[in-house]
């Protein structure tokens, strides 16, 4: 198993993400049930814009690990993305229980409470995340208009700290993936509700193609 995540990791490393999802594929067939194959999976498909199976391979790691905070988060973030603020907003209260994603999202939660007109719950999700890391939530905070309405209520500290330094559980390899999906969660936001409908048809029909590529070479490993 050890061999199956070690070039894993490596193709993901190499961008080569499509044939990390084959490698995932494969061990997940004599070990369906495992956390970290299913997890690693997700994030392979994330990396392919494949978010509906990035999703279902998330959601298979959170029912096999209830602490698998990541998972969750990078849930929150597909929810963002397909603008199902009542997932996105479950998904990030979880998160909020690793120290790692606290400050995230308290920041994402902000964002959401805004969207729904409650500035009060808004400015406690935001002055939350500051008191975690400043520095890194208030340099996104100034850069983000939907903050703007309630600025002169934010506690911006004089001096401004970070988690840098600190114990970071969060690999290099996550830490992509996450960064990965907050990325595409801003560039879609503006996007309509009919965009997202044919991004989410776009992503079935790929995902249908792909199983029934796979389907097929099974059939030829058979016969041979």
């Amino acid at each position: 198993m050890k061999q199956v995540f070690y070039f894993g990791d490596i193709l993901i490393d190499l961008e080569m993400y499509k044939e990390a999802v084959n490698v995932y594929q494969d061990a997940l067939k004599y070990n369906p049930y495992s956390y970290d194959l299913n997890y690693n999976l997700g994030m392979a498909y994330t990396m392919l814009n494949d978010f509906q199976s990035a999703k279902t391979c998330y959601e298979k790691a959170a029912q096999i690990n209830t602490v698998a905070y990541l998972a969750k988060y990078n849930l929150a973030e597909i929810a963002l993305i397909y603008k199902d603020i009542e997932e996105a907003e479950k998904r990030f209260l979880e998160a909020v229980e690793e120290d790692e994603l606290s400050a995230d999202a308290y920041y994402e939660l902000s964002k959401i409470a805004l969207v729904k007109g409650e500035k009060d719950t808004a400015i406690r999700y935001v002055n939350l995340a500051i008191d975690i890391d400043s520095k890194k939530i208030v340099a996104r905070v100034k850069k983000e208009p939907v903050f703007i309405p309630i600025m002169a209520r934010i506690s911006i500290p004089f001096n401004l700290e970070s988690r840098d330094g600190k114990e970071n559980k969060i690999s290099k390899k996550e830490e992509k993936v996450k960064e990965h999906l907050e990325e595409m969660s801003e560039i879609t936001r503006h996007l309509s509700y009919n965009d997202i409908n044919l991004l989410k048809a776009d992503m079935k029909g790929k995902a249908k193609k792909q199983e029934k590529e796979e389907q097929i070479e099974e059939q030829k490993e058979r016969q041979e």
